[in-house]
């Protein structure tokens, strides 16, 4: 794009509550430094100077909004720039910066024009670095504790017979079909595959190997959390399997194959944590909420099954009650997954929404609320975020409701 384009494109300012303006503007001035350390020795000539990393860069604002009502859209503005958050600044000549204003000033000398000027500093988006615990790390850390507390529980309390190791046998195969349903990447498809003829195998000597069997059916089951996909296919699929073992709860009388149930739908929980939690490509707010709420009704589904199929008490032969410590583990990473998934959510764009008071196309929209892109990107965004119709492509209709992500 020429420099002449890029002046005919729109300065867009997003307030730090999520309100957009579009002023017109001049000057397009930025200052960079660096962190710098200076050292002088009372024997050496001249002075030693260490560079670190680049400030945040300083840009010199010059605004205007004009027009009969520009001294009400300015006062908004000014209003909307008292919020403490950052601006989101689209700039013609510098793209898409996180900032925020340390001065302006307003001059209303001009009749039909309010200037604003002032300064604008890039900010990161914490107060100062911090040195924190990689959430990914943790929620895998706390997802193998509860594996293993899970494993070592199912192969010292459950008594492994012919009914159990068919038991085994079906859920492996239900899990495995349900799940290879989604996949999209010939290596996953090949990994998938291996990882169920494996637990297969060790499920038939289970009598001799409780242990490795489990081991095996965790692996598998826990395959679709690591799939090349998005979280959201990732969570669905892993819900599917969910769901459907849980087709199995009315037939379950037996103590082994209660405790069955606990380990292989509790090892479908424990997946959708770590699956909420590989590559995340969370896009806004609505995404991550709903990451909780699968992950949360989940967990709540499966503590209301076990408590339907516990006994009163352990005391009896034909007794069952769930594993303490396989329960505390599970609550342990469900709560710590939640949590940090409501820090992602707090970053996360937020939804506004407009009732249109005339009739517009998804264009104009876009190039509103987005702005445009050379890709037409925002525009793709902007008709997958409001699941345009066919006929809504050409015009979007007066009093229909738009949304969009700020």
């Amino acid at each position: 794009m020429s420099w002449l384009d890029q002046i005919k494109t729109d300065l867009k300012i997003v307030t730090g509550e999520g309100s957009p303006f579009f002023p017109n503007w001049l000057n397009a001035t930025k200052d960079k430094e660096y962190n710098v350390a200076q050292f002088e020795f009372p024997n050496v000539s001249g002075t030693l100077v260490k560079r670190g990393l680049p400030k945040g860069r300083k840009y010199t604002l010059e605004i205007y909004f004009q027009g009969d009502d520009h001294l009400d859209v300015a006062f908004n503005f000014e209003q909307a720039a008292d919020d403490p958050r950052a601006w989101t600044l689209i700039h013609p000549f510098y793209g898409t910066l996180i900032v925020q204003p340390i001065s302006l000033s307003f001059d209303n000398s001009s009749y039909n024009v309010t200037k604003i000027t002032g300064t604008i500093v890039e900010t990161i988006t914490e107060d100062k670095p911090k040195i924190t615990t990689n959430p990914i790390d943790q929620i895998i850390k706390l997802r193998d504790s509860s594996f293993d507390t899970q494993a070592l529980t199912f192969s010292v309390s459950t008594k492994i017979d012919t009914t159990a190791i068919r038991r085994l046998g079906q859920n492996n195969d239900s899990v495995y079909l349900q799940g290879k349903k989604s996949i999209l990447n010939t290596d996953d498809l090949e990994t998938y595959f291996n990882l169920y003829n494996e637990a297969a195998t060790k499920i038939l000597n289970a009598t001799a190997e409780p242990l490795e069997a489990i081991r095996t059916l965790q692996a598998m089951i826990n395959a679709p959390s690591l799939f090349i996909d998005t979280v959201k296919n990732r969570l669905l699929t892993i819900v599917g399997q969910f769901n459907l073992l849980r087709t199995t709860l009315n037939g379950i009388s037996t103590v082994s194959g209660k405790q069955i149930y606990e380990n292989n739908v509790g090892i479908l929980v424990l997946t959708l944590a770590q699956a909420s939690a590989t590559n995340p490509d969370y896009e806004n707010r609505v995404d991550v909420m709903n990451a909780i709420d699968i992950i949360t009704d989940a967990y709540d589904q499966y503590l209301e099954d076990l408590d339907s199929i516990q006994t009163d008490n352990g005391g009896e032969e034909d007794s069952y009650l769930p594993n303490a410590d396989s329960l505390l583990a599970l609550s342990s990473l469900v709560s710590y997954t939640v949590s940090n998934l409501f820090n992602i959510s707090v970053e996360a764009k937020q939804q506004r929404s407009e009732i249109l008071g005339e009739d517009s196309n998804v264009i104009l929209l876009a190039h509103l609320y987005y702005g445009l892109t050379p890709d037409d990107a925002s525009i793709d965004k902007f008709i997958t975020d409001n699941s345009f119709g066919f006929n809504e492509l050409l015009i979007v209709p007066k009093n229909r409701q738009v949304i969009w992500f700020v």
